[in-house]
């Protein structure tokens, strides 16, 4: 019997309870719920003795929380993604808290979390959110190559844009990436005019939340073009703006020698701060 029928069947007749307790480990030898795939067993076993499954019914429901779960016991267990996957999908439809029968994909085309059809913040169409891993393979395919430590590609009519991101130590994920253009000439104007051109162009695809400009100390918007470079090389005189979609935000920072670029997902954020205090 399919592993998630299985569960179903015994959840029905012995309770939720039923799956904390090791005794169903052996109760699903019985079904003959493991037969779809090698390993089901020992991660189903990992899932008890780990208190996942104490967890799991703690958050009651599918959620960004069951999600999370998934992504923990798999960066810190060493399972397969696409097994942990169906065992949790078959556990949620055993629990009765979805009626959607669990399929096992291929890891090639398994989605990050078939549990929920979460949405991300894409770059050139990759999206954020996904392993380290995926996101480097995703990166290079959009044109963006390695140099030591670092990538750089063409962006904006600018042929060698520093990328950097930042990947979540508790899910595994990026969270976050930063495109560093330069900006060799050292005048305001230039500054500016790219990023005035950078703001004109990302409010056509995102919603522009705020175009703000700072001046500290004795600095005015008034002051010639040098002194205002002088002040943002100072850090006195700050330009930035900020986007939003339904799946993350964006922002451009103007700095001197440089405009900065930050992409952050909302999903893959939300679970790196689950993420810490997910105790497992």
């Amino acid at each position: 019997m399919e592993l998630y029928k299985a569960l179903r069947e015994i959840i029905e007749k012995r309770g939720t309870s039923v799956i904390e307790d090791k005794i169903l480990v052996n109760i699903l030898d019985d079904y003959k719920g493991y037969e779809e795939a090698k390993g089901l067993k020992n991660i189903l076993r990992d899932f008890i003795d780990k208190n996942y499954s104490q967890k799991l019914l703690a958050i009651g429901g599918i959620n960004s929380q069951t999600s999370a779960l998934l992504t923990h016991f798999v960066h810190h267990n060493g399972y397969s993604r696409q097994l942990a996957n169906y065992l949790l999908a078959s556990l949620v439809y055993g629990l009765g808290w979805t009626n959607d029968e669990p399929v096992m994909q291929s890891e090639m085309n398994m989605p990050q979390d078939v549990l929920l059809e979460t949405k991300h913040l894409e770059f050139r169409g990759l999206p954020l959110g996904i392993s380290e891993n995926e996101f480097k393979k995703g990166i290079e395919k959009v044109g963006f190559k390695k140099e030591g430590d670092k990538y750089f590609g063409y962006f904006h009519g600018e042929a060698k844009v520093e990328l950097e991101y930042f990947a979540s130590s508790y899910t595994g994920n990026v969270v976050s990436l930063n495109l560093n253009i330069p900006v060799n000439i050292e005048y305001w104007d230039w500054h500016k005019n790219k990023y005035d051109k950078l703001v004109e162009d990302f409010s056509k695809k995102y919603k522009l939340i705020h175009d703000w400009s700072f001046y500290l100390a004795d600095y005015s918007e008034t002051d010639s073009d040098q002194r205002k470079y002088e002040g943002l090389k100072d850090h006195k005189v700050q330009v930035s703006a900020k986007f939003e979609n339904d799946y993350g935000s964006v922002f451009i920072d103007m700095r001197a020698g440089t405009i900065v670029i930050i992409y952050t997902d909302n999903d893959a954020f939300e679970k790196h701060k689950e993420g810490v205090s997910l105790d497992v």
